[in-house]
């Protein structure tokens, strides 16, 4: 078992997290129920590594909503768009939630910057959900990400359980 999926397996067994590493590459996935922790057990992984070695997005949950963090530098940048927000901010929805479109442009750039630099040896993407699945939101960048990755990279999908089967399939050729 890698050292990646030790650690996170081993520390995620108290939430019944599950790592997943069946592609023909080093795509990992990293599952779990809703609200069961994966994106603070990740975001404890990642700070724990030597910096500049870790890169991609996290996605957690602030006081405002979620946000997307650029885990090489720690910028963040606004996901949810709240209820009363202007009609011309451009959204895609899921479900209950509405998602800012420039947030998916921002994180792609960040996806691409960190598997093209040379320090990076693994990227994390939180997390892979329904609007991926129909083709959307983060979907190209992940597809790109897997498709053209450095073979020294590995890559870490975050999904919910009851989604994993679904993007085994959409990723894992």
């Amino acid at each position: 078992m890698s050292r990646l999926l030790y650690r996170l397996s081993h520390k995620a067994q108290s939430a019944k997290i599950r790592m997943y590493s069946s592609f023909k590459m080093p795509v990992e996935l990293f599952t779990g129920p809703k609200h069961s922790g994966k994106t603070t057990r990740l975001a404890a992984w990642c700070a724990a590594q030597l910096p500049g070695t870790v890169g991609g997005i996290l996605q957690p949950r602030r006081p405002g909503g979620r946000v997307l963090v650029d885990v090489l530098t720690g910028e963040e940048t606004a996901l949810e768009v709240p209820p009363d927000a202007p009609p011309t901010v451009p959204t895609q929805q899921v479900g209950r939630f509405m998602f800012a479109a420039g947030a998916f442009e921002w994180a792609a750039a960040r996806l691409a910057r960190a598997a093209a630099d040379l320090r990076v040896t693994t990227v994390v993407v939180d997390e892979i959900g329904p609007l991926e699945l129909r083709g959307e939101g983060l979907d190209a960048a992940v597809r790109a990400l897997v498709a053209d990755a450095r073979p020294a990279v590995r890559i870490v999908l975050v999904v919910r359980e009851e989604l994993a089967d679904d993007v085994r399939k959409r990723y894992g050729t």
